[in-house]
């Protein structure tokens, strides 16, 4: 009579290696899961720490700028205004320092009036209303505007201030310097985002002043007040994975272009989650396949041993002991290895 396999010896042996590997292999299995979790997490956070680098290519920006705005200060000459032939030679070096960045360079009275500048103002002549004059003329010192489009060029725009101070401490004369995006074009380049990642610049109103995509400008406009990840990073939540404006789900992070207390505008990037699942899946996957053949190995292993370590010594047992039960004294087992 021939017993069921899961009743057979072969079978009990295999049903006790399965009650030994099974466990090990789903405890193999969570760990390889959770090794998931934690690779998308780091990515994640890798994700957020791009817009940290972008925020540090602004800090150099600035630090550029105070380092100009002190050789000009030493300049006697800046402390009379409307006097632009003796200082244009100096306001020129600072505007070759700072060339490609910065797009202008120029002076303006106390009261805000433009009386001289490296390449002509269009448009209106006196920026007493403008934040970084304001700003600038309160805090006696170094001060940002909000970057904003310039109406002449269609490009959002910075403007930088520094107030230059008689001798008994009054505002004689502001310096201005005026940058556009070029270096946050050339930060794009040395980062090398993934395809399909968006970066936007916006407001401190929340207005979209420049988008890219896979590091080329696209057209479009907006307000982001609306728009529930915007709102949930203007709250400081650390990294938010949402639909973006053109409907792909990104991870968004968002942090702010900032000189102390004054904001000049938000960075927002929207990093594509498909890259950073698919590089943490396709991780997990060899992980899985070498589990996979380690436990079928396991299982050859262990259909190979019963043979060969156990069933076939057990057989020859068996047979002898039935010979001898027939009466047969001569009957012999083979050496067990």
């Amino acid at each position: 009579m021939t017993l069921p396999f899961r009743q057979s010896t072969r079978g009990r042996l295999l049903l006790l290696v399965l009650l030994v590997a099974v466990p090990a292999f789903l405890v193999q299995l969570y760990g390889a899961w959770n090794d998931l979790q934690q690779d998308i997490a780091a990515r994640k956070r890798e994700a957020g720490l791009i817009v940290v680098r972008a925020q540090g290519n602004f800090a150099t920006l600035l630090d550029t700028s105070r380092t100009v705005f002190s050789d000009l200060v030493r300049v006697n000459a800046m402390r009379t205004p409307d006097n632009c032939t003796q200082v244009f030679n100096d306001l020129h070096l600072a505007y070759e320092r700072l060339a490609p960045d910065a797009t202008n360079v120029g002076l303006s009275d106390a009261e805000g009036n433009i009386y001289c500048a490296i390449n002509a103002v269009v448009g209106k002549r006196n920026i007493a209303d403008e934040p970084h004059f304001r700003r600038a003329i309160q805090s006696l010192d170094m001060a940002i505007g909000d970057y904003a489009v310039n109406p002449s060029t269609g490009l959002p725009t910075l403007s930088v201030a520094y107030p230059v101070l008689s001798f008994d401490g009054k505002v004689e004369t502001v310096i201005f310097i005026s940058y556009e995006l070029r270096w946050l074009e050339d930060w794009q380049k040395e980062v090398a985002l993934p395809p399909g990642a968006a970066l936007t610049l916006i407001s401190v109103n929340g207005d979209i002043l420049q988008r890219y995509l896979n590091g080329t400008t696209v057209p479009g406009g907006g307000n982001l007040t609306q728009t529930p990840w915007y709102r949930s990073l203007q709250n400081a939540q650390n990294g938010l994975e949402a639909p973006d404006i053109d409907g792909v789900t990104r991870l968004h992070t968002m942090a702010p272009l900032r000189l102390g207390s004054q904001t000049a505008a938000w960075l927002h990037l929207g990093y594509p989650v498909k890259e950073i699942y698919s590089q943490a899946q396709q991780a997990l996957g060899w992980k899985l396949a070498l589990l996979g053949v380690v436990f079928v190995m396991a299982l050859g292993l262990a259909w190979w041993g019963s043979e060969t370590l156990f069933l076939h010594p057990l057989n020859d047992l068996m047979r002898v002991v039935g010979k001898l039960q027939q009466g047969d004294l001569t009957a012999r087992a083979s050496s067990i290895p």
